[in-house]
């Protein structure tokens, strides 16, 4: 019974991996005909970031979206005030928030 089981499971792997690679081709197939009509500008910029200059530009905009998304998500999406004054009495409590949270994150993974 064992055998039957292991190798209707083998058969289903094999079927999805095939399925998988099979959709990985077309993608690609895909990807490169999309690309092949795309503006010199657009794909000058796509060397550009391709670039270690780029690659770190990316990395400073990984760092700086993830602390929006966080501080986001903590309540600080829309501001129920108006004026620079009170916006920064709103904000600054979720800046330090934010701080002692990662400052916490940062201790527990050393």
């Amino acid at each position: 019974m064992e055998a039957k089981v292991s190798a209707a499971r083998s058969r289903t792997h094999k079927k999805a991996e095939k399925a998988k690679a099979d959709a990985k081709v077309e993608s690609v197939r895909r990807r490169v005909q999309r690309l092949a009509g795309e503006p010199a500008l657009l794909q000058a910029r796509r060397d550009r970031m391709a670039s270690e200059a780029g690659q770190t530009l990316y990395r400073r905009r990984l760092r700086v979206e993830a602390v929006n998304g966080v501080v986001k998500g903590g309540g600080l999406g829309q501001l129920p005030v108006r004026g620079l004054e009170k916006v920064r009495a709103v904000a600054l409590p979720h800046a330090v928030a934010h701080n002692l949270w990662r400052v916490h994150q940062l201790a527990c993974a050393a």
